[in-house]
């Protein structure tokens, strides 16, 4: 306010326009006024909100005849759905991934591929650390018949940073996890135990609050009966920040 009336702004919302910036910022002003628009333009760069600008691209243009000069100043692409390298958001994290599962091991015998299934609850922190909920479903198909597993997981992602909208991620998890048996000789037999997971992942940001990405994890489920389970999954995901 302390630039009006010497200095005239109006603010376009330049996607509902069909342009590929996010805001296209008009302003007016008298040429002996230039230097009181190039204070502002400063004040305008040092401020937080400054660093999450990608590109910007100033056009300043005389209008012919007059003593007006007109400042294009503000065309700017701001990807406030993924910070910039280094930079981490602060906020609710909700996540669900689907994708495929893999035995290995003395499990892996006679034990097919599977599907899996994840739902995931966190908040992000300072320096990008993400204390964790989740609920996985696993499934496998085995010659005897089926075996599945769900398990919950309190667990601690963190969250690094590259270039433009890509952000990597690394996350360790330990928790209960349970087996069902669906077979001849262990039909819908149920155990609980130990459950461990180690994962990481690669998020890609599409809009502001949402990122598609992969992730890889290594799983591990102790049974009491049985030989302990283990397995690798890959999955799809869509993850949501608020």
């Amino acid at each position: 306010m302390g630039y009006l009336p010497e200095i005239a702004r109006r603010l376009h919302h330049a996607r509902d326009l069909g342009e590929p910036f996010d805001f296209l910022t008009w302003f007016e002003f008298r040429a002996e006024d230039e230097g009181r628009f190039d204070e502002l333009v400063a004040r305008l760069r040092a401020t937080e909100e400054w660093r999450y600008v990608e590109r910007e691209v100033d056009v300043r243009l005389a209008r012919a005849g007059a003593r007006i000069m007109i400042g294009l100043a503000a065309l700017v692409i701001l990807l406030a759905a993924s910070p910039p390298a280094g930079d981490a958001h602060r906020g609710p994290v909700v996540g669900v991934a689907m994708g495929g599962a893999a035995a290995f091991g003395s499990a892996s015998r006679g034990t097919g591929g599977g599907a899996s299934a994840r739902v995931m609850a966190g908040y992000e922190i300072v320096s990008g650390f993400t204390p964790t909920v989740a609920i996985q479903w696993t499934r496998f198909e085995a010659s005897a018949g089926s075996t599945w597993e769900i398990a919950a997981l309190p667990g601690l992602r963190w969250y690094g940073g590259l270039a433009g909208r890509l952000r990597s991620w690394g996350e360790v998890a330990a928790g209960v996890g349970q087996f069902v048996y669906e077979n001849d000789s262990l039909n819908t037999r149920l155990e609980a135990g130990l459950r461990l997971r180690a994962a990481g992942g690669l998020d890609f940001a599409v809009d502001p609050l949402v990122s598609v990405g992969l992730q890889v994890a290594l799983n591990d489920q102790h049974a009491e009966l049985s030989a302990d389970y283990h397995w690798v999954d890959v999955d799809c995901g869509v993850t949501f920040l608020f």
